[in-house]
């Protein structure tokens, strides 16, 4: 992500706007289906972040001591940097993290901040689903390609014996 992509918390439209046209935006850079793109993060370490995001929202509750939790929230900013350092997140997924965390300042933008991320992760999981899926049909290709190979081998291997029987009966 060229561009670290920020929540509008602020905007009435910015949730509905963001999940409607970035959360697949976002889930593409992450999680490419194109195969010969690299996939640096692992839907398991992104699932492992939005697991504390709920944790950390069932704590808060109603949110009447929201400013208590604060700091188990901006942590996870620390953690994405940790994990970008450990090669188990990406610059740009940490990069999200870490600047979207930063404005949340009330629990109405921490609830809006998890379905946005909510929705990210949906279209990871998609993503994860159409490679396996490409993949699959990869493997399927190349063992039908192997067996091709293999079947005209075993014919010339064929003519090849039933040349030198014959030529042996002169």
């Amino acid at each position: 992500m060229e561009n670290n992509i920020i929540i509008s918390f602020e905007q009435p439209d910015g949730i509905p706007n963001f999940i409607k046209n970035e959360s697949e935006k976002i889930a593409n850079i992450i999680y490419p289906v194109d195969l010969d793109k690299k996939i640096h993060d692992s839907y398991t370490q992104l699932r492992k972040y939005y697991d504390e995001l709920l944790r950390i929202q069932a704590m808060v509750g109603s949110g009447d001591n929201f400013d208590k939790y604060l700091p188990a929230i901006y942590i996870l900013g620390s953690k994405a940097k940790y994990a970008v350092s450990r090669d188990v997140m990406s610059e740009d997924f940490s990069n999200f993290i870490t600047e979207n965390i930063k404005n949340i300042n009330k629990k109405n933008d921490f609830d809006n901040f998890i379905l946005c991320y909510e929705s990210i992760l949906g279209y990871i999981k998609y993503n994860e689903y159409i490679r396996r899926i490409e993949k699959q049909k990869q493997r399927n290709m190349k063992n039908s390609n192997n067996e091709q190979s293999t079947n005209n081998y075993s014919s010339n291997s064929n003519y090849r014996n039933h040349y030198n029987k014959n030529n042996n009966k002169r």
